[in-house]
């Protein structure tokens, strides 16, 4: 991690350039991680219960870093423009504040797992963590906002400041129905599909490829990832969790962010 400014779109489009340990202006969004101590170590890792998977080697200046800003171990966030986020109580703890740590630089690792796959093709199964991990939009085929992402958290729907139509395009041939995408801190985008809304044109190919995915999983016994792959398609009753692409292959080969007025709007936490 680096400690650095970083430029932020905040409210009305408004462009800054935010110092570790300033507040975050934009919607506290982003892959969820925590700083823990358990067996007397301190460790980051990721959690969905029953799940559980640790950080190795330790990243001690992320670590070090997070804690510092929030006086004490507990959650941050990455967001896929590379900023690791944090919140700090303030008031006496009545109220918390995002705040920015610093500039990610692939600082996590887990074993067993690829976080920022270089192989996979577009309807091969996301190898990723598969809970919380990337900051979820919608795509759908409704003309209302034409190729802007959205994202909906306490009954009031936000977009994205720019329009995307060439991973619109992507996400819609995968499932022209539309629904949730993820966007990781590798910039890669994944999605839910159950098999009824995958389209008839690729069913086949895509399901071909994921025979063949599986036993090359097995074969280097990838076990951790075979696992959290069959946690995630019983969770979500069959939906699989299929690759679409990299940001970089699609309109402005960067994340969105997303259009607000005045203060930044609140995530919901929900994971579907």
């Amino acid at each position: 991690m680096r400690l650095r400014p970083i430029s932020v779109q905040g409210a009305n489009g408004e462009i800054r350039s935010v110092r570790p340990g300033e507040p975050w202006p934009a919607p506290y969004r982003g892959s969820r991680y925590t700083v823990r101590r358990g067996g007397g170590l301190t460790y980051v890792g990721w959690q969905r219960d029953p799940l559980s998977v640790r950080a190795e080697p330790y990243p001690r200046q992320l670590a070090d870093t997070v804690r510092a800003v929030k006086g004490h171990n507990g959650s941050f966030r990455v967001t896929p423009h590379g900023a690791v986020i944090t919140k700090v109580q303030r008031s006496g703890g009545t109220w918390w504040e995002p705040q920015y740590v610093g500039v990610y630089e692939d600082d996590l690792v887990f074993p067993g797992i690829d976080n920022a796959p270089a192989t996979l093709t577009r309807g091969m199964y996301w190898t990723g963590l598969p809970f919380m991990h990337g900051e979820y939009w919608r795509v759908s085929p409704n003309p209302r906002l034409p190729n802007r992402l959205e994202w909906k958290s306490r009954g009031y729907v936000f977009s994205s400041t720019r329009r995307y139509p060439e991973l619109f395009s992507a996400c819609l041939d995968v499932r022209p129905s539309g629904g949730r995408i993820y966007i990781t801190e590798s910039e890669c985008v994944w999605m839910n599909v159950p098999d009824a809304d995958i389209n008839p044109d690729h069913r086949t190919r895509f399901r071909r490829l994921q025979r063949s995915q599986l036993e090359d999983l097995k074969e280097a016994r990838a076990y951790a990832t075979l696992r959290l792959l069959r946690e995630r398609i019983e969770a979500t009753r069959g939906c699989r969790p299929l690759y679409v692409g990299r940001l970089a292959e699609f309109d402005h080969g960067g994340p969105p962010w997303t259009a607000f007025e005045s203060d930044p709007p609140e995530d919901d936490g929900r994971e579907a």
